[in-house]
């Protein structure tokens, strides 16, 4: 509540407008948490396109995002591709992200894995790993082992954290296992798959079990 007074207080008396924005926006999002009705979510809406006037890259994001997750909010893919390819053009890597899982998955617009590759290349060069990811699961669906296996290589080489690559991990096993997109190597799938199988990750024994 303290918070949401303050930035209230910023909006009402600052002239600076980089701050008003700035303010619009976190203030949004503390009151997006609390919304119960439709009067709540048409003035947290418009807070977020006050920021987003003022080129708040981050109030483009997160407006779209929830037009595209349709959490308390009425699902509109237009609008979600809408303040996504808005946020893409500060080179926001979420944003660019979410373009290529919309085109990908075929949400609200023609499914087209070539554009989604195109969007995760941008959003892999911006910071967002889980692009690489996504690209090595289309390059392995079809069959292009090779460039999967770099791609999945290039995505565990960036996870800070390894235990967040348990899925990267696993499926570089497999590959190795079958000898897909690089030498055959056994003992080396089995290696990448004990190390998946022991962060634990849920997601990991899911394909694991359906894949062995």
């Amino acid at each position: 509540d303290l918070a949401k007074e303050n930035y209230q207080i910023c909006i009402n008396n600052s002239q600076n407008q980089e701050l008003i924005s700035n303010s619009k926006f976190e203030l949004a999002g503390i009151l997006w948490k609390k919304a119960s009705d439709q009067c709540d979510m048409n003035n947290i809406i418009k807070l977020y396109e006050d920021a987003i006037n003022n080129n708040n890259y981050k109030a483009m994001y997160l407006l779209g995002d929830k037009y595209y997750s349709g959490y308390k909010i009425e699902q509109d893919y237009d609008l979600a591709m809408f303040y996504f390819r808005m946020a893409a053009r500060f080179n926001y890597g979420r944003a660019e992200f979410n373009i290529g899982k919309m085109y990908e998955d075929g949400l609200g617009i023609i499914k087209s894995y070539e554009k989604a590759i195109e969007w995760y290349k941008l959003a892999s060069t911006h910071g967002e790993v889980q692009a690489l990811v996504n690209m090595a699961d289309i390059y392995s669906n079809k069959g292009e082992f090779n460039t999967a296996f770099k791609l999945y290589n290039m995505a565990f080489e960036n996870y800070e954290d390894k235990n967040d690559a348990a899925v990267v991990m696993l499926k570089i096993g497999f590959l190795y296992f079958y000898g897909r997109g690089v030498d055959k190597n056994p003992a080396k799938g089995i290696a990448w798959l004990t190390m998946a199988l022991k962060t634990g990750n849920k997601s990991v024994l899911k394909i694991f079990t359906q894949e062995a």
